[in-house]
């Protein structure tokens, strides 16, 4: 299957969503491994992307939640800023609250 595939390949992580699209999480040096592999299946990535991805994640409430999600938008909008990473860790109880 293409999660064995590429777990043995070098992934750290292989997430399934609900839409039928497949996340590949892998470290830096296994990147061109699991591009490879994929093409070599005919599969095409609808993107490839390097990403910060934090070791530790801090679960958050609903008001510091609401917080994070501000200083992240206002981050966003700033021209110079290209992109913006965070350990935040929103439970999905939470995304309901933040409307």
């Amino acid at each position: 299957s293409l999660m064995e595939a590429a777990l043995e390949a070098g992934a750290e992580d292989v997430i399934s969503a609900e839409d039928g699209s497949i996340d590949i999480i892998t470290s830096l040096e296994n990147f061109p491994g699991i591009r490879q592999m994929l093409a070599e299946k005919g599969l095409g990535p609808d993107s490839a992307e390097m990403t910060m991805h934090a070791s530790v994640s801090q679960k958050l409430g609903l008001e510091n939640a609401k917080t994070m999600v501000k200083l992240i938008d206002m981050l966003e909008d700033l021209d110079d800023v290209q992109k913006v990473y965070s350990n935040a860790d929103f439970p999905e109880d939470v995304y309901a609250g933040l409307d």
